[in-house]
């Protein structure tokens, strides 16, 4: 009975481990995409990352909504 056990407690640790792996696995993955250099339309001449893309929106909206807030009703 003692046997059985045990083996359960080490069936879990290795799951564990393997989740452990599939998530630095997960993130490696999803940094490469983020910061991978792509050609996009707005700078032909020099490759961009989609991080650079995203903050570059998050920028604009920004500068859009601040606008907007600051004009007197």
């Amino acid at each position: 009975m003692m046997q059985r056990h045990l083996t359960t407690v080490e069936g879990r640790a290795s799951q564990r481990g393997q989740v452990l792996i599939e998530y630095v696995v997960l993130c490696a993955v999803f940094a490469l995409f983020l910061f991978y250099p792509i050609q996009d339309a707005a700078s032909p001449d020099a490759p961009r990352t989609a991080f650079g893309i995203l903050i570059d929106t998050l920028k604009q909206a920004y500068e859009r909504i601040s606008f907007a807030l600051s004009i007197p009703t």
